[in-house]
């Protein structure tokens, strides 16, 4: 179901995210044991565009399969520009690992540093838009410095009319036209390499990015409108 975007409450958020927790889907993945994981591709031959919001819906795992495909081909830690202020450096919040780069599709630039620049207008980035962010461990010989490669990929993609069933809060839909997708790049415990650990409408993604709805949902850009 899509709807109109529109702020939403806190309580209402958490009450999204409570009601995903003991949604049917959920219970038909405890009910057959343990979830299915989700993989990246090893061949992603034949695969040119996005994903279309149909995809997405229809299944998320063959969609993350497909943007990742498509992200990798685009050889993003080498040809995408880093945003501004979003160079490597350590990162200051609890999520994205020890240190952080931040990346974004090279069309969606020159926005970017037009909605920062002006906090008071509401941001709305292009259908098609990436942000790539690479987090990284710390050195095992130096604490303060990262270990490359990066473990995890973080990408948000917008995607049009992306608003799955069961992502919408009244008239709202939670993270926009967002998709998000979180990629284990080695292994580490029991995480495997190209695992897919986290995609679609995720609360853990989405329940952060709310406070940003503003700056179309996404964090960084937020919090230099707030404090430049």
């Amino acid at each position: 179901m899509r709807g109109k975007r529109r702020a939403l409450p806190a309580l209402v958020i958490a009450m999204w995210m409570a009601s995903q927790a003991f949604s049917p889907m959920a219970e038909r993945a405890v009910a057959g044991g343990a979830p299915q994981q989700c993989f990246v591709l090893d061949d992603c031959s034949g695969v040119s565009a996005l994903p279309s919001a149909d995809d997405c819906e229809a299944d998320d795992c063959a969609c993350a399969q497909q943007i990742e495909c498509y992200v990798r081909g685009q050889e993003p830690a080498i040809l995408w520009p880093v945003l501004p202020g979003g160079s490597l450096e350590i990162n200051r919040n609890f999520f994205h690992n020890r240190f952080v780069e931040t990346r974004i599709s090279p069309d969606a630039l020159e926005d970017w540093v037009a909605f920062r620049d002006a906090p008071g207008r509401p941001a709305s980035f292009a259908h098609g838009t990436i942000v790539y962010k690479q987090g990284f461990f710390p050195s095992d010989e130096d604490v303060g410095a990262p270990a490359v490669p990066a473990q995890s990929d973080y990408l948000m993609v917008k995607i049009a009319g992306y608003c799955p069933d069961g992502s919408s809060v009244g008239n709202s839909c939670l993270g926009g036209d967002w998709f998000a997708l979180e990629l284990n790049n080695a292994d580490i415990g029991i995480l495997e390499a190209g695992l897919v650990a986290e995609s679609a409408k995720s609360t853990r993604c989405f329940a952060c990015h709310a406070a940003a709805e503003s700056a179309d949902w996404l964090w960084q850009l937020h919090s230099f409108r707030r404090f430049p």
